[in-house]
């Protein structure tokens, strides 16, 4: 039939019991859920940027930014999970905040001068079409 259990087995099965070598996973880290959140914004600003694009050029600007900034972003994500300290990985945050803040105004900056340079073109044409 079945073998015949103990009654320390009644209330702890054999994986669970005391002493038994096994051990819960450990519980997902707050830092996991702020990185799974940082990752799928990134996904999304990165197709939106891509999508809202005017013109080629900008186009093309958009997914060399991106790829840059993706590229930037895992290796500050891979030095801040490497740090085993949280004062370490406090102190870090302070220069990662802003290369992440420059890299942002940077690419602000660029995008709004390839818009404006843009149409500045559209505008010449359109004033030699009328002369």
């Amino acid at each position: 039939m079945g073998r015949v259990l103990r009654a320390s087995e009644h209330y702890f099965p054999r994986a669970l019991a005391p002493n038994s070598g096994y051990s819960p996973p450990p519980p997902v880290k707050i830092e996991t859920y702020l990185l799974l959140a940082v990752l799928i914004f990134g996904i999304f600003k990165t197709h939106r940027a891509v999508r809202t694009s005017q013109s080629p050029q900008e186009r093309f600007f958009a997914i060399r930014a991106s790829a840059f900034t993706w590229l930037v972003g895992i290796i500050l994500a891979v030095v801040f999970l490497s740090l085993s300290k949280v004062t370490h990985q406090i102190i870090f945050l302070l220069p990662a905040f802003v290369i992440v803040v420059t890299l942002v105004k940077f690419w602000q900056n660029s995008r709004v001068r390839l818009r404006r340079e843009r149409e500045e073109r559209v505008n010449l044409e359109r004033m030699k079409r009328a002369n």
